[in-house]
């Protein structure tokens, strides 16, 4: 199994509208000469713990530590993975791992799932921060997923790193993950969470209004489109619907759905990110996050995907199915 050191795919600008971002895309510029001179480190944020510098080779190195919570970003999209450590490392080896990989085929099922290695590792560790944890492993997750990775950039906190847009409000306004692939014309916009209760408790409750409107007018004048959404880390349970199958009790659950439900807006786990990873180099090596899940956004009920499935608006109420690629 090939574990992946660096990504050399993360933007920065200085200043850094979101406007350069597309011009990079648009094949105006080169991406070249915006990459990160330091990269960006897959393994967050353990720092280099949950790697085996015993063992450096290069830009590889091999996940042995405890500190390791599995969040998937470091395995190259060619790896071939026999299972996982209970602390949620994955194993390449012919080795028996403690855990196999049977796991994952109950994912996106349209019923209330778990990462089985470590189940609380990564959303322990996404909620302690937005900018430094939750939204970098998106971009990383995301970059992961797409068609063409060797074309495809993205830029994330923490900063500096997140694309600035001007909206009406007097507010600075910044886009906490872009990801994009030269040539494609599309974007995917991620606005970060650290948990379900954050978003509630958010001071930017109207951040959805005013980014719409603020990426239709960045994008369409050079013929983009985009998805938007809210990536959230932190425990699911919160962000299943309460009546899907294995859901438990949850007092955050009404008040998130209550967030969610004003101007249709719509939202990705964390947990769903790494799940989705996780089936293709698993399930299905031609899942993509353009084939698969961008087309979601265009359904008018589609509200948004935690590990168990996909969550609509049916009849005035929020159901949980299953997801089109399982």
């Amino acid at each position: 199994m090939t574990i992946q050191h660096i990504i050399a795919h993360r933007l920065q600008f200085s200043p850094a509208p979101l406007d350069d971002f597309l011009k990079v895309m648009d094949g105006a510029m080169s991406p070249t000469g915006f990459i990160q001179t330091n990269e960006i480190g897959t393994c967050r944020p353990g720092g280099w713990d949950a790697f085996d510098l015993a063992n450096w080779s290069g830009d590889f190195a091999n996940i042995q530590s405890q500190d390791c919570y599995g969040c998937m970003a470091c395995v190259d999209q060619t790896a071939t993975i026999s299972g996982f450590t209970s602390n949620g490392a994955p194993v390449g080896s012919a080795v028996a791992p403690p855990i196999d990989l049977a796991f994952i085929d109950h994912a996106f099922q349209g019923r209330v799932w778990s990462f089985t290695p470590n189940p609380a590792g990564l959303s322990g560790k996404s909620r302690q921060s937005e900018e430094n944890t939750n939204n970098p492993l998106a971009a990383m997750l995301v970059w992961r997923l797409s068609q063409n990775p060797e074309m495809t950039y993205f830029s994330c906190s923490p900063q500096p790193g997140e694309l600035e847009i001007r909206t009406h409000d007097p507010r600075p306004a910044k886009l906490d993950v872009v990801v994009g692939e030269i040539d494609s014309k599309f974007i995917t916009v991620l606005e970060g969470k650290t948990d379900a209760q954050a978003s509630i408790a958010s001071r930017t409750q109207n951040q959805w209004a005013r980014y719409q409107p603020a990426l239709q007018g960045a994008c369409k004048p050079r013929g983009f489109k985009f998805c938007l959404a809210y990536v959230i880390g932190g425990d699911e349970q919160a962000m299943y619907p309460s009546n899907s199958p294995g859901a438990v009790m949850n007092t955050t659950r009404n008040g998130f759905f209550h967030f969610i439900s004003r101007g249709g807006q719509k939202y990705i786990s964390l947990e769903a990110l790494r799940a989705m990873y996780l089936w293709k180099l698993v399930k299905d090596s031609a899942f993509t996050w353009e084939k698969d899940v961008i087309p979601l956004f265009a359904q008018e009920n589609f509200v948004g995907i935690v590990s168990g499935g996909v969550v609509r608006l049916q009849n005035g109420g929020y159901v949980l199915e299953k997801a089109p690629w399982a």
